[in-house]
């Protein structure tokens, strides 16, 4: 028994549209159903020994590898000793960095410490929102709305077995004369 279900001209164009995208889009060697979702990546805190170490200031500037903490304290050499202030601009740097490397890893924390520097360690996160049939779909959402989430991509999600998602998708691939690919 066939059943017919009426839908608009415009309708129509478009579930084709999207069907036609569905089945000749990379599927990025995942097996259908699959659902395209915006991954975000966000840094929090960890506990002690979960994360990656940073050093943050009260401002929120972070010094993140040690040539970040390296070049942090001997421009802050540069601009506040009035002793390498009088020295010629090569001079000057290559006596900041002597200073720099007369410092030991205590050194360097305690002095960190006293210029309003604590350590922390963060850890990424990462969180899937929203669904899309397609790539084309997601990416167009990211470029248009992109700003209201943290560092977003596209991002393929495989639907297990999810029955309402392989009916459907099932359905809108079938439509153009496709299948869904499984």
């Amino acid at each position: 028994m066939s059943k017919t279900i009426e839908v608009t001209d415009e309708m129509y164009d478009s579930l084709m549209e999207l069907s036609k995208e569905m089945t000749s889009q990379d599927m990025l060697g995942t097996r259908m159903p699959h659902m395209f979702q915006i991954e975000t990546t966000k840094e929090v805190a960890a506990y002690e020994g979960n994360g990656t170490e940073t050093w943050v200031d009260g401002d929120g500037s972070e010094l993140r590898t040690d040539e970040d903490i390296k070049e942090y304290i001997i421009n802050h050499h540069l601009e506040n000793d009035s002793e390498l202030f009088y020295l010629d601009g090569d001079e000057a740097v290559c006596e900041a960095t002597f200073l720099f490397d007369q410092m030991d890893e205590g050194d360097i924390e305690a002095w960190l410490e006293e210029h309003g520097y604590r350590r922390v360690e963060v850890t990424t996160i990462k969180k899937y929102e929203n669904t899309f049939f397609t790539a084309k779909a997601c990416k167009l959402h990211i470029s248009k709305n992109g700003y209201h989430y943290d560092n977003p991509r596209c991002y393929l999600n495989h639907a297990f077995r999810n029955p309402e998602m392989e009916l459907v998708s099932t359905f809108l691939c079938e439509l153009s004369g496709g299948k869904l690919y499984v």
